[in-house]
């Protein structure tokens, strides 16, 4: 396997028709269907003159088994061609590596709704699930979730597309009543 992988590229937001056929729900667990996903990386400057097969050893600690299966298979790409056992790095080169993504699975609870203002949402998230993509997290985050889970919210989607802004995560538990001036407030905080 492939442990650490290059960077992502910001992602279009997909229909909800699509959207709806990201997750499955089993035993009360949110499930991604695995999918394809490719990382993006230009060429670093330390990278100019090295063969493409050692960086990825080297940098993304991927065996060399794992590298050999990807080159057979087409999914590891240097400015949409081909890379070979010999291809080496030049200035300017942009590598794209391909993967079939499988994410853990998350809590099925539903994201609950505190307050809708404006400019602002509060929401209450469920334990274990991500607020953004991180790690081996993508779909199975707060971001992607939420517009799947409210449309009425056109809130577009995450990753790059128009989805949901920056958040803040309050650490306390938060009553279900509000507070005088209508916002959730932590609890003992009045």
């Amino acid at each position: 396997a492939c442990p650490r992988q290059l960077s992502c590229p910001p992602m279009s937001c997909p229909p909800m028709s699509l959207r709806a056929t990201w997750y499955e729900i089993r035993d009360g667990r949110r499930h991604v269907v695995p999918y394809t996903h490719e990382f993006v990386s230009n060429t670093k400057g330390r990278w100019v003159g090295r063969k493409v097969l050692d960086v990825m050893r080297d940098e993304m600690l991927c065996s060399a088994e794992y590298l050999q299966e990807a080159v057979a298979a087409g999914r590891l790409t240097l400015n949409g061609g081909p890379c070979g056992a010999e291809t080496v790095f030049r200035h300017g080169d942009r590598l794209v590596h391909e993967v079939v993504r499988t994410e853990p699975s998350v809590p099925a609870a539903p994201i609950g709704l505190l307050l809708e203002a404006d400019d602002l949402l509060v929401l209450h998230k469920p334990a274990g699930v991500p607020v953004h993509h991180a790690g081996r997290y993508r779909r199975n985050t707060l971001v992607e979730i939420l517009p799947h889970e409210r449309p009425d919210l056109n809130l577009g989607g995450g990753g790059g597309g128009g989805g949901p802004g920056g958040s803040e995560q309050l650490k306390e538990e938060v009553d279900a009543q509000e507070g005088a001036d209508g916002a959730a407030r932590p609890r003992g905080v009045r």
